[in-house]
């Protein structure tokens, strides 16, 4: 047995956890074959839930849920009391605290900007966003509640050559690069921060060779006192 909830699909245990839902036998309806194989288990965005055994209130942005921690919030946050939907519990379980790649977010009270990659919040500026704006990302901004950004871990500082964010270098950097050079659209948000492999003062193809070389193990001439590949 499943119940639908916020167009996710929650597993009911048994007859007495649908009885406790409020719910009896007559409730459940049979649906066709492979029917429930169309229905994911993450539910639809400003989706508020709670769990049966459970006070506390969700709400899911960008395939994460974030707990709304008083009335006051959830009221301030506009949310309306008769929306907020149960689930079995341990429903929770199949909707992560990390959002998915390049959703962005800043808290009620802050303007400051996040974008989240690789598991982390990396904070964006008007450069950054403006990057990931045309890359076709991040363009709903999401507003969580005061201190929900929290459970996201902030990204260490890039290392260099890590234009991706990401905590690597690696052969997407390289392409980063490459697409930063041609004018074309990327996601190498670290760009200005870790881009200038060669110290230059420009971020070209070079750059990405020096990557690319790095990956491949092959020796790398960077100019006296500029960091190498991979230093913080």
């Amino acid at each position: 047995i499943y119940l639908l909830e916020g167009g996710a699909r929650f597993f009911v245990p048994n007859t007495r956890t649908l009885k406790r839902m409020g719910y009896q036998e007559s409730d459940v309806l049979s649906a066709p074959d492979g029917f429930l194989n169309l229905v994911g288990e993450m539910p639809r965005d400003s989706s508020l839930l709670s769990e049966e055994d459970g006070p506390g209130v969700y709400v899911v942005y960008g395939g994460a849920r974030f707990g709304i921690p008083s009335g006051e919030a959830f009221e301030a946050m506009g949310f309306d009391w008769g929306a907020i939907r149960r689930v079995p519990i341990g429903g929770f379980a199949q909707i992560p605290f990390i959002p998915a790649p390049y959703t962005r977010f800043r808290e009620m009270s802050d303007s400051d900007e996040w974008v989240v990659v690789a598991g982390a919040r990396v904070q964006l500026d008007a450069q950054m966003l403006e990057q990931l704006l045309a890359a076709g990302k991040g363009a709903e901004l999401y507003v969580v509640p005061d201190g929900a950004l929290e459970q996201i871990p902030v990204a260490e500082p890039p290392a260099t050559g890590d234009v991706s964010c990401d905590g690597n270098v690696d052969t997407q950097d390289a392409l980063h690069l490459l697409r930063n050079a041609a004018g074309m659209p990327n996601l190498g948000l670290c760009m200005a921060a870790a881009g200038d492999v060669d110290c230059s003062a420009d971020l070209d193809s070079a750059d990405a060779l020096a990557v690319m070389r790095h990956v491949a193990g092959l020796e790398i001439a960077v100019p006296q006192g500029c960091p190498g590949l991979g230093a913080g």
